[in-house]
């Protein structure tokens, strides 16, 4: 199909963009690909693509959009003995050089080696709560002076069995903006868990960086 694109320059860095084509080369043009868009200029490449607003209201380019990170944290817990419900499975996660200004917490995964299938709600802060004390298969109790910090909480309900292991699965959409860090910690919530080692859990966090 025939490609036809016309450019007006408003800034050096900004053009407005009207195309009747798929695509333009060297463009990033959204679909549907018929209308008016406006067009940023990378410096990275040097080329102009899509412009969008991220959630601090910033103007992006398509080429820094959207990305996604992780972060994982394997607690030492208790083997064999049992956790009642509020006890801390694991101590305090600190999860760190996956923030930035735009960044949102979209999920997290447990993977089980003993296939568990056990229900927790994570913690979020976004500063470190070092006014509490987080010791595994100890009741959880989050200090006042740590209670600002505690900016979300992600219930651990889906459980998928494997062969010899499991996975489970919580889903959220939890701003962590202005973090360079953030912290979690695990908390059981139905009585006579148990793990089959001291290492039998990892924790994996999805980040989305806009």
């Amino acid at each position: 199909m025939k490609k036809i694109l016309l450019l007006i320059a408003l800034t050096p860095s900004l053009v407005f963009a009207q195309t009747s084509g798929v695509g333009v080369e060297g463009n990033s043009i959204p679909s549907p690909a018929y209308g008016v868009y406006i067009l940023g200029r990378d410096p990275g490449t040097d080329t102009f693509n899509s412009v969008r607003v991220d959630s601090s209201g910033n103007l992006v380019t398509a080429a820094t959009a959207t990305t996604s990170l992780v972060a994982t944290a394997s607690p030492t817990v208790s083997a064999v003995t049992t956790y009642s419900a509020g006890d801390c499975v694991g101590a305090k996660q600190t999860l760190t050089g996956v923030t930035n200004s735009s960044a949102t917490l979209v999920s997290v995964s447990v993977a089980d080696e003993g296939a568990e299938a056990n229900d927790l709600d994570i913690l979020i802060f976004k500063a470190d709560p070092s006014n509490s004390t987080f010791t595994d298969n100890a009741a959880c109790a989050v200090a006042d002076a740590d209670l600002a910090s505690l900016v979300g909480v992600i219930s651990v309900r889906d459980h998928y069995a494997l062969s010899d292991n499991g996975l489970s699965v919580g889903l959220t959409d939890l701003p962590l903006s202005g973090a360079t860090s953030f912290y979690a910690v695990a908390v059981a919530r139905g009585s006579s868990y148990a793990y089959d080692a001291t290492d039998a859990l990892t924790f994996v966090y999805g980040v989305r960086i806009d």
